[in-house]
């Protein structure tokens, strides 16, 4: 959800069978479940843009990051996707102080 509509009237007011209502479509169980993911799901604001979090799995982040300089970079996109650093570092297998100093020496880097 957008920052500016968290603590909107209309917001706080519709329920699934209010959304049902208005669309004129009644929805299964399954598709009911992934709207409640879709309204759980958190948002981080990139170079001023909102966006929904998580678009990938930590996983897919480090999928092909085998050298060093591969994994900080996917350490700074996880990050921008929403994970935090404790998450990131328990995926890797590491300090979660360890992954703040790679955040630190990734933006100290002056081609970066």
């Amino acid at each position: 959800m957008i920052p500016c509509a968290q603590h909107s009237k209309l917001i706080e007011e519709l329920h699934d069978d209010n959304i049902q209502d208005i669309i004129g479509i009644r929805l299964n169980s399954k598709d009911l479940d992934i709207l409640e993911k879709i309204q759980k799901q958190k948002s981080v604001t990139v170079e001023g843009k909102t966006k929904p979090a998580y678009r990938y799995t930590l996983k897919k982040h480090f999928k092909n990051s085998k050298l060093k300089e591969e994994r900080n970079s996917a350490i700074i996109k996880a990050l921008n996707d929403g994970y935090t650093q404790t998450e990131i570092a328990k995926h890797l297998n590491l300090s979660r102080s360890l992954i703040s100093k790679i955040v630190k020496s990734v933006f100290s880097t002056p081609d970066l």
